[in-house]
């Protein structure tokens, strides 16, 4: 029986999500469930992805001999080559567990695994915003800054399987504290806390802001305020949009991507980020024409993980993946 189709899991704090994915990058019906607190041991969360890839296979009445095998994306240190899970923030007390020869036990069908990030590249390449070239990189935008790179359609791990790091490296040397311990960090000027903190700093100047109103800053309020016409909030993303520019032009020089995709919510805001941000851009990328690069916005959403995933299972077992 041809083999048709991989199953896409999306491993989150506190959720699952799981689709059947075919070539196309088409995905069934939407399996999900919720993990608590209390449930985040190794064998609970193992149990719960294989009851749900289970329940995949039986919603969509298929049979195993059809399925490629099922790609899992979780966020930590990730073995994609051996399918090990050496450290994930999600879930203390993962430490160095075998997933994919575990789940591969219990649901007799391949499993992989790799890092959340470097399945929305894939997916992205395949079926989203980076179709048709050959070069991305991909970034999210959130409460830190994730990356995925991929070379010649292929995703690129580095020798230790830990490249894509993308939001620390050093945009301001001795700049703000970043929680992976350094300073200058592209997460620390770019990401969720600096748009807060640049606001709470543009309040104790005594700016006049709507934003001096809001009890619990965010990116989102901040954009709200932009949105009407408040000029502090629209400051303060032309600074954050600045240091976006730089990051991006660091990643430009070094790799001379086709496309840069970004996703992540912050991105909702893009119409105030980008233009610094590409300004910048212009300005420090001077070795080839700027523009040779194209910054993009994701499309794939939330399911950008699940599909990624699946499509990385097509590119280790399907021919017309490897090309």
């Amino acid at each position: 029986m041809n083999k048709k189709y991989a199953i896409g899991v999306d491993l989150g704090g506190t959720h699952i999500a799981a689709a059947l994915v075919d070539q196309s990058g088409k995905t069934g019906k939407l399996q999900e469930c919720d993990i608590a607190p209390e449930e985040r041991e190794v064998n609970n969360v193992l149990n719960k992805m294989a009851l749900i890839i289970n329940q995949v296979i039986s919603e969509e009445k298929i049979k195993r001999e059809e399925i490629f095998g099922a790609g899992i994306a979780l966020p930590g240190f990730i073995d994609t080559i051996n399918g090990i899970c050496h450290f994930s923030p999600n879930f203390p007390g993962w430490t160095d567990i075998r997933v994919s020869s575990i789940l591969e036990t219990t649901l007799d069908l391949p499993v992989m695994i790799l890092n959340d990030v470097n399945a929305f590249a894939l997916g992205e390449k395949y079926f989203g915003a980076g179709r048709g070239v050959k070069n991305i990189i991909c970034m999210t935008l959130g409460t830190g800054i994730g990356g995925g790179i991929i070379i010649d359609n292929k995703l690129h791990l580095g020798s230790s399987q830990g490249a894509g790091e993308i939001g620390h490296m050093t945009i301001v040397p001795d700049g703000p504290l970043c929680g992976c311990g350094n300073k200058g960090c592209f997460e620390a000027l770019v990401a969720r806390g600096a748009i807060i903190k640049t606001a709470k700093e543009m309040i104790d100047k005594n700016k006049k802001t709507l934003l001096a109103e809001v009890k619990d800053l965010s990116p989102l309020s901040v954009f709200e305020a932009a949105e009407k016409g408040d000029d502090v909030a629209k400051e303060i993303f032309d600074k954050i949009g600045r240091y976006l520019g730089t990051g991006i032009s660091n990643l430009i020089l070094i790799l001379n991507p086709e496309k840069i995709v970004i996703g992540g919510r912050i991105v909702n805001a893009h119409k105030y980020l980008f233009p610094p941000a590409q300004k910048e851009i212009k300005k420090r990328v001077k070795m080839f024409p700027p523009e040779s690069t194209e910054i993009v916005i994701a499309e794939l959403g939330s399911q950008a993980g699940l599909i990624g995933g699946a499509t990385y299972v097509f590119q280790q077992k399907c021919e017309a993946f490897k090309s």
